[in-house]
């Protein structure tokens, strides 16, 4: 490292860790894995009730896409009410199928 001037501080340095979080996502041994907490947020997420709620909602979601199998596909229905041709009856559609257990 001194032969090419990079220096650390060895406070902020850990060595021989198993796993650590690093931007949002796990790094183990068998690779990169999405944060427990994150994904808890997202679990816990209320049911958007608005434009600016659905779209903060994707927006984290989608950080993760790479990890769901078919993200698109899953997330499509609630793209498709961020339309300007959407209706309010198709918000409470949707709501209702939230809703229900």
């Amino acid at each position: 490292m001194k032969e090419n001037k990079l220096y650390a501080q060895f406070k902020k340095c850990e060595f021989k860790v198993m796993e650590m979080d690093f931007l949002g996502h796990r790094i183990t041994q068998e690779g990169l894995k999405m944060d427990d907490h994150k994904v808890k947020i997202i679990l816990d997420w209320e049911s958007p009730r608005s434009v600016l709620a659905l779209r903060s909602f994707l927006g984290l979601a989608s950080y993760y896409y790479k990890f769901i199998k078919n993200f698109a596909k899953i997330a499509m229905p609630l793209r498709n009410l961020l339309k300007k041709s959407s209706k309010t009856y198709e918000w409470m559609k949707y709501e209702m199928k939230l809703l229900k257990p």
